[in-house]
């Protein structure tokens, strides 16, 4: 139990950190040290998960993973819509979070939709769960805000779920 209440606190204290950085994108001189603090003070609630930021490009077919946290080797990848013409169901998971500004959340390899899921090295080294929100200002995406590898991060008991009850409400609101 005290594992838990500290690893709530710890995301309680994050989530305030995001917030108070977030009030300053407008008139920050350097956007991109503001997301560099976010991937830091997202990896310490999120120890050993790889967490990652890709923005949307213009004509929205394209997301480039700008910022991750150490551990993640995604930075600099890109990631491309498949097809504007064909159906949504098509594209990878992300461009349907930026679509239609809901989470997603797979938690094994085995769930349908990690179908869906755009693997940028071998299959069987994607870390689990895979977590991915919207990154927006109103009602306008810019990005994405992508979480993997929970397996070291920390839970109550072995057969807890993973991630653990409001994580994936944290890492929404980080968004």
């Amino acid at each position: 139990i005290n594992g838990r209440l500290f690893r709530h606190d710890a995301r309680k204290h994050a989530d305030i950190a995001i917030h108070d950085i977030c009030k300053q994108w407008q008139t920050a001189p350097d956007l991109d040290s503001l997301i560099e603090q976010v991937v830091s003070i997202l990896s310490v609630p999120l120890t050993g998960c790889c967490v990652y930021i890709g923005s949307l490009c213009p004509g929205a077919n394209l997301i480039t993973y700008t910022h991750a946290s150490r551990n993640s080797k995604i930075i600099g990848k890109k990631l491309k819509r498949i097809d504007t013409r064909r159906k949504w169901t098509d594209n990878p998971a992300s461009f349907d979070v930026v679509d239609h500004g809901h989470k997603v959340l797979i938690r094994t390899a085995q769930d349908e939709r990690a179908e869906k899921l755009h693997y940028f090295g071998p299959k069987k080294r994607q870390g689990w769960p895979f977590v991915c929100v919207p990154i927006s200002r109103g009602s306008c995406a810019w990005g994405v805000l992508c979480v993997d590898s929970f397996e070291s991060c920390g839970r109550g008991r072995v057969d807890d779920e993973v991630p653990e009850p409001g994580v994936v409400d944290f890492i929404a609101s980080a968004g």
